[in-house]
């Protein structure tokens, strides 16, 4: 995810409400920030880009931030909590927590600091025009893995079975499987499939991995959003001695997973510049 494109729109979707609102600098903004996972490294990030937008916590901002620790049961809860706020503007990350905002609100703009397909959720109904309340950065998660099997294949060339590991409560977790299984297969290798509610299944899961003969994992991008998770599927994989994939770009610097590359994530919603232009005047629901 570029933060920097998220915190762009987010600004200028923020300074749209408040001028709408003609609320002035004596009354300090609130952003709500919705996430599954846990509050570090992101909070120290989303705190500097808002101070490289004019923006001070505790002056002109006011920041309600809520964790889901990456227990989905508790997103509802938490939206609703940030609605009770009243927010000026909810920044969501990852499907669930996406999801969980635009059910609890459709008059608080929502920005979604990546969504897995937003489309295909039915986040939005247009990439374009999204429509509502909701705009932000969404991913092509679907097309995209079919391509860690090719990533995980030219990395490792010994590769013959393949696990991959899914997150039930996300949406797209059937369709990530479900391309994965096709890619394999396509090319030859033997597909394992895992689907798990949370981190505490994972042990489980290698145990049999390993007793499968697995010579390689994928992993749905969502594990690696909390660094908890990620610490454990390192540990893990280097235990097993299992090659891996996942979706994000700092799952690397943690010391163990291959992420996809950086020219396979597309942003394809609301990008700074369509959403400045909402600050302009348009509606949110109009901004691509």
């Amino acid at each position: 995810m570029d933060r920097r494109a998220v915190l762009a729109g987010a600004m200028a979707v923020l300074t749209a409400r408040l001028t709408a609102e003609a609320q002035q600098a004596a009354k300090a903004a609130r952003i709500g920030v919705l996430s599954f996972g846990v509050p570090e490294p992101f909070r120290e990030g989303f705190r500097q880009a808002l101070l490289e937008h004019g923006y001070v916590e505790g002056r002109n901002l006011m920041i309600e931030y809520r964790w889901a620790s990456g227990q989905t049961d508790r997103l509802a809860g938490l939206a609703a909590e940030l609605v009770r706020q009243n927010v000026d503007l909810i920044v969501a990350s990852t499907t669930p927590s996406i999801q969980a905002a635009v059910v609890a609100t459709r008059t608080i703009p929502i920005v979604m600091a990546t969504a897995g397909d937003a489309l295909r959720t039915g986040l939005v109904n247009n990439l374009a025009r999204p429509g509502g309340n909701v705009t932000g950065l969404s991913l092509a998660l679907i097309e995209l893995a079919g391509k860690t099997v090719a990533l995980l294949r030219e990395a490792v060339p010994h590769v013959r079975r393949i696990a991959c590991v899914v997150h039930r409560e996300d949406p797209l977790h059937r369709g990530f499987l479900s391309e994965v299984e096709s890619s394999a297969r396509r090319i030859g290798l033997h597909f394992r499939p895992f689907t798990m509610g949370n981190a505490t299944e994972l042990g489980g899961a290698f145990a049999s991995m390993g007793r499968d003969e697995a010579t390689g994992v994928i992993f749905q991008p969502i594990f690696a959003v909390d660094p908890q998770v990620r610490a454990t599927i390192v540990r893990l994989t280097l235990e097993y001695r299992l090659p891996s994939v996942s979706g994000l770009r700092r799952s690397r610097r943690q010391g163990g997973l291959s992420p996809m590359p950086r020219s396979s994530v597309t942003s394809r919603s609301a990008r700074p510049s369509t959403s400045t232009r909402s600050s302009k005047g348009r509606a949110l629901g109009t901004c691509p």
